[in-house]
């Protein structure tokens, strides 16, 4: 703005001249002190100006200023419409992006390559694939379908818009493809579930020559976690190493994210130790790691570390935690934790100050498993009161917390309260799922509830649509085993769809031995055997029922053939 000190009235090349600077400043303290000066000289009417006024106002933040601008202006060019549209689309206003471009042709300006691609932009928020196809046909017939950067916001369209069809369509069409199109697709790939044509089109890029970026890598990354393939996840590791992105903290967290994935904590570890500045991602993956393998401590101890280290806590930080806490049982830190969340408003506690936005989207939601994790905490740490308290203050409950509920006065014995609230569950429209029924059948093989057992198997499967799994259905079989009814318990394994494991079998013959049934033994330790000779616990179990019976000839055999076992066993 030099020349606005000379005292002469400035040309109208220098006032665009200096709008385009301004605008690549991207400052807009400075974008309004230079409108204001061409406010002084009265150019600010001029068509040309106010075109760029409005792009300028856009990359600097102020889409306030740029409307009112717009808005004023007589002659409206493709540039200011393009402007105006692409920063509705930066503010994250689709839907006003896509009312300017309405309005732009309704006036009968002919957009440009430049606002077909802000558009799709708006459309991919919007998934709108019905006017992004329209634009699609537009960029054709305008001869732009070849362009790689053209063709990867179609791409990205489409993908976002659940078409991997029509985005390999796109792709297959491009010329002269660059990273951008592939790191599309193969991200594409990742999100539809689709992890090794994800790969595969990994190894095609790399094949044509094509270097991978950071998000394309992370990609890949993810792709490996997804699809358990911890190999090649190792290798595409060492060519990050390779190239010098080691220590780029996105790839890093992706990295760490993969390696606790597959419990390969050595790995993690190191992975987090390249880090110079861990950030709150990188804090809560390696916590997650320690926690859902059986370090608890440890994550605990990493928690405590950063916030030594002044990194704010997430609801997915504090969820990790507080799942450590339950593992341990040490409710001392676990009441710390929940000062902790209150402090920092995220238990829900004051509605008043959530705006409609948050309550519609992800606040209440988080909010709801950050309480669920505190009813499985105080539960497991004998703490119902509470547990109790808890969920007497949640506005809003899912089926996780009831479970939760149901799961915390189970683990102590208090039998009736279980069945009255799994009622309740029933009578305020919750659908109980798998880990629901295994708790109070659980409870009912405990305490020898045979019919009410009986009841919640038959409700799971005809009034929920439950597949009973192997757990529900040994936990229904330990329940009748332990009531003594044995042939009942065996009639339920004939019938069930799927084959009864190994260990069911072991589950029956153990029943048997209390009970002394030698003929169902036999028939329940051939099942066992043909399943799995090599384990000797079958054996084990087997010889004590013979023993118990006094039958001495058999129980010679038996006891031969298990010591045999154990002994490979305990090489």
């Amino acid at each position: 703005m030099d020349f606005l000190q000379g005292g002469l009235p400035p040309t109208l090349e220098e006032i665009i001249s200096a709008l385009q600077t301004c605008r690549q400043q991207q400052n807009l303290h400075n974008a309004r002190l230079l409108h204001a000066s061409v406010c002084e000289y009265g150019l600010n009417a001029h068509g040309a100006v106010g075109n760029h006024l409005i792009p300028m106002y856009v990359d600097c933040g102020g889409l306030h200023e740029a409307s009112q601008i717009f808005n004023t202006l007589a002659v409206r060019n493709e540039h200011s419409w393009t402007s105006l549209i692409h920063g509705h689309v930066l503010d994250g206003n689709a839907s006003h992006a896509l009312s300017v471009f309405s309005q732009m042709k309704e006036h009968s300006v002919c957009p440009s390559i430049f606002t077909n691609v802000a558009v799709l932009k708006a459309c991919t928020r919007l998934q709108r694939i019905d006017l992004g196809r329209e634009v699609h046909t537009c960029i054709v017939e305008d001869g732009y379908d070849a362009d790689s950067f053209v063709g990867s916001v179609l791409m990205d369209m489409y993908v976002k818009c659940e078409s991997l069809v029509d985005a390999k369509g796109v792709f297959d069409d491009l010329q002269g493809r660059d990273v951008v199109p592939w790191t599309v697709l193969i991200a594409g790939y990742v999100d539809h579930g689709l992890p090794e044509e994800a790969l595969h089109c990994m190894d095609l890029m790399e094949s044509e020559g094509v270097q991978p970026n950071d998000f394309t890598y992370a990609c890949s990354v993810k792709a490996c976690g997804n699809l358990g393939a911890l190999t090649r996840g190792r290798e595409i590791h060492a060519e990050i190493v390779k190239i010098g992105l080691e220590t780029d903290l996105f790839l890093c967290n992706t990295l760490l994210d993969m390696y606790v994935r597959f419990s390969t904590l050595l790995d993690a570890v190191e992975v987090f130790d390249t880090i110079s500045s861990p950030d709150i991602v990188t804090w809560t993956a390696i916590i997650a790691g320690y926690a859902d393998n059986g370090l608890e401590e440890e994550a605990l101890n990493c928690f405590q570390q950063m916030q030594v280290n002044g990194v704010t806590p997430t609801a997915p930080t504090f969820s990790c935690c507080l799942n450590a806490c339950a593992s341990l049982g040490v409710i001392a830190k676990g009441y710390y934790i929940h000062s902790e969340i209150v402090k920092r408003g995220l238990d829900g506690a004051f509605p008043n100050t959530i705006s409609a936005k948050d309550s519609g989207n992800g606040f209440m939601s988080t909010t709801v498993i950050l309480k669920n994790a505190l009813i499985d905490m105080y539960g497991k740490c004998g703490a119902m009161l509470d547990v109790q308290d808890v969920f007497n203050r949640m506005e809003i409950r899912d089926s996780l917390t009831w479970t939760s509920l149901i799961m915390g006065y189970a683990q102590h014995g208090e039998t009736e309260r279980v069945h009255n609230l799994f009622d309740k569950m029933i009578e305020a429209g919750m659908r109980p799922d798998q880990v629901t029924f295994l708790t109070v059948l659980t409870v009912c093989s405990h305490v020898g509830l045979v019919n009410e057992g009986y009841k919640y198997f038959e409700s799971m499967v005809k009034d929920f649509g439950v597949a009973p799994s192997p757990e529900l259905r040994n936990c229904m079989v330990d329940l009748l085993c332990r009531a003594g009814q044995l042939h009942e318990a065996v009639l339920l394994l004939k019938r069930s769809f799927a084959q009864p494991s190994f260990v069911t079998w072991v589950m029956v013959l153990d029943a048997c031995h209390k009970r002394g049934n030698l003929e169902l033994a036999r028939s329940a330790f051939e099942c066992a055997l043909n399943l799995d000779d090599n384990h000797s616990s079958a054996y084990s179990a087997m010889s004590n029922i013979l023993l118990n019976t006094q039958t001495w000839d058999d129980v010679a055999s038996v006891d031969v053939m298990g010591a045999v076992i154990q002994a490979c066993e305990d090489l």
